[in-house]
């Protein structure tokens, strides 16, 4: 799926991640957008150091559900 899709996904309260990520994940808590890294560390969005990559891969389009768990 592409970003827009992901966003809406998110918006209705699952998680979702690229294709090949294996634990990481994104998700919404609140009116936060919050990335769940594979070290189980969650970082706010707003917080993040190279928001050019975090943009550049939210224009990719392979989003997928997250597996809920």
């Amino acid at each position: 799926m592409n970003w827009t899709t992901a966003w809406l996904t998110m918006k209705q309260g699952h998680k979702v991640k690229r294709r090949g990520w294996k634990d990481a994940y994104w998700h919404i808590s609140g009116t936060e957008l919050l990335i769940h890294k594979e070290d189980g560390e969650e970082v706010n969005f707003r917080k993040v150091k190279d928001i050019g990559m975090m943009l550049n891969v939210t224009c990719c389009d392979d989003w997928e559900q997250a597996m809920e768990g």
